[in-house]
């Protein structure tokens, strides 16, 4: 058999569409449907199927199409290094192309000729949907919680059938193939992918109410960090990955882009396959979480246009690339080939066109010369995560609770709240750094941070109305994972690093505080700021027996933008050690 060639759907350069808009258009989302589950019936051993394309990201570790040794120790993981984002650009790809190619043979199959001719058309503007969780957390039904959706059949019949969408059935189930370390036999038992598995039998199913009421009581971090990332970061260093040996990412409460994938994968399945690094991409809501952060790894790029992938030694080993090798823009990114004999690198696919897509904040700009191009990318992130924009959680935004104002460029900022009444387009920022051995609880867990009393059950910390957020390590389980950068990592005691803001927190406490001033807020945070920790299969951890985890808060004076093309300006930040 012929290599794979990573391609892409070929054609015209189509939009990626959001979630919802999406699953609108009827005869897109029935071909999806049957597309996805067409390929998750392909068996498992054939290199186009479903399981073979979720064993990239881990295991069973055995090498995708024959690249890299078999058996041999190692792994693609591109996790806590400079170029996860270009990495899993062709990872989507490859995906999205092998849907593609299903979605086109399923749309010449209707027998009817005007449906057929419907579902050609839906065929040809195909591309994977991404989720914005940080505009909207909770998932769709069809999604979170659906079993069995029902499709029109290319012989024109209804007919109900497992969702693809809702999870991956392994037939006959999850095998290692000889994978170095055998893990816990759950992983054997499920014989279909779980979120929030309501137990650690084979009768084990998901949880989806359990799923989104958490997603729902982190809305408002997720857009908060979205919009400060995207807002904040301008150095490809701090943007692209939770991990520098070169610099200390966290002093300063800018986050990246890893950090926040990670929260979303833990709140996404938490001890169920998502939230596992080995098993996550098994889940069809990887591939949507994934579209999402290409997306703003996109939309990054637009506005930080000369910044991309910086030159540094790797400091962990993979199937492909030895430990010490250098990690740059022309590192081939293994195992997506772009001829039979060369490897896509991310200079290679620093242009999603290359792979014939884009995504709606970018289709019409790419005329514009880079400088108008950064600054309607301004305007469309405003609109969707800035201080005014819509809020579809059940918490009130902090800035609905504070003296209003709309001076400087429509932006509602708590001008109130600042000493300098004369000048209302500043005020205060508030944020909690997080630091911690990446591997120091041997697997994924959460740090749950609290403005206000903590519940004393457990099970309560996510969904706490005192939650201001939940920041997560997304981990390899490493007494059992075959992969060699986490398990060199994991003796290297790699800290990783990720930023909850506090500022809506803080809002729901007004009334209590005068300002947001330091003076006025210290105290509060003295009192009420609590974080507790907990590993992603709901045990407990004592703060003191975390390695490495520090919780450091820090302020802003921040200028809001004058004009709805600007963004915020934030002065260097000040840290609040006491």
């Amino acid at each position: 058999m012929a290599p794979i060639i990573t391609t892409g759907i070929e054609g015209p350069v189509i939009s990626r569409q959001e979630l919802r808009t999406f699953l609108k258009d009827k005869e897109l989302t029935n071909l999806y449907i049957l597309a996805m589950d067409r390929m998750m019936r392909i068996p498992q051993e054939d290199v186009k199927s479903w399981f073979q394309i979720g064993a990239i990201h881990g295991r069973p570790f055995i090498p995708y199409d024959n690249v890299g040794q078999k058996g041999s120790f190692g792994g693609y993981c591109c996790h806590s290094s400079t170029l996860f984002p270009p990495w899993h650009r062709p990872f989507l790809a490859l995906l999205e192309q092998f849907l593609g190619e299903h979605a086109k043979k399923i749309a010449c199959e209707f027998v009817n000729e005007s449906d057929k001719e419907r579902y050609i058309k839906a065929a040809e503007r195909f591309r994977l949907p991404y989720w914005d969780w940080a505009l909207e957390a909770p998932l769709p039904d069809i999604v979170a919680s659906q079993a069995k959706v029902e499709c029109e059949m290319p012989n024109g019949q209804k007919q109900v059938i497992d969702n693809p969408l809702y999870g991956y059935k392994f037939e006959p189930a999850f095998k290692y193939y000889g994978d170095t370390f055998k893990d816990l036999d759950i992983w054997e038992k499920w014989n279909r992918t779980l979120r929030y598995p309501t137990n650690q039998e084979a009768t084990a199913d998901s949880a989806p109410a359990s799923m989104e009421a958490v997603l729902k009581n982190n809305q408002f971090t997720l857009r908060d960090r979205c919009y400060n990332l995207l807002t904040r970061v301008t150095t490809w260093t701090r943007f692209s990955h939770d991990a520098d040996a070169q610099i200390d990412v966290g002093t300063d409460g800018v986050d990246s882009i890893e950090s926040i994938h990670n929260q979303m994968h833990v709140l996404g399945g938490k001890d169920g396959h998502m939230g596992v690094v080995e098993y996550a991409a098994f889940d069809p809501v990887f591939w949507l979480h994934h579209g999402n952060v290409d997306r703003i790894f996109a939309l990054w790029q637009a506005l930080n246009p000369d910044e991309y992938v910086n030159a540094v030694p790797s400091q962990l080993a993979t199937f492909t690339r030895p430990k010490g090798d250098k990690e740059d823009a022309n590192t081939p990114l293994a195992p997506f080939r772009k001829t039979n004999d060369t490897f896509w690198t991310s200079a290679e696919v620093r242009d999603t066109r290359t792979f014939n897509y884009t995504y709606p904040e970018l289709a019409d700009l790419y005329k514009l010369s880079s400088k108008d191009c950064a600054a309607k990318v301004r305007f469309a992130v405003n609109k969707l995560y800035g201080k005014t924009a819509p809020v579809s959680a059940t918490r009130p935004s902090v800035f609905d609770k504070l003296p209003s104002h709309s001076e400087v460029g429509g932006h509602v900022t708590p001008g109130k709240w600042h000493k300098a009444a004369e000048d209302h387009s500043h005020y205060h920022e508030w944020f909690a750094n997080i630091e911690v051995q990446k591997y120091s609880l041997k697997k994924s867990f959460m740090i749950h941070v609290f403005l206000g009393d903590v519940p004393v059950d457990s099970s309560k910390w996510a969904v706490s109305a005192n939650l201001v957020g939940t920041h997560c390590v997304f981990a390899s389980h490493i007494d059992s994972t075959s992969c060699e950068k986490c398990q060199t990592a994991n003796a290297a005691n790699l800290i990783v690093h990720g930023n909850i803001p506090l500022t809506h927190a803080l809002g729901n406490h007004f009334g209590k505080v005068t300002s947001l001033e330091s003076k006025d807020v210290l105290p509060v945070l003295k009192e009420k700021l609590k974080w507790v920790v907990e590993t992603n299969d709901g045990k407990v951890v004592p703060n003191a027996d975390v390695p490495g985890l520090k919780v450091t808060t820090g302020s802003s004076v921040v200028q809001g933008p004058t004009h709805a093309e600007h963004f915020p300006t934030w002065n260097k930040a000040v840290h609040h050690h006491h």
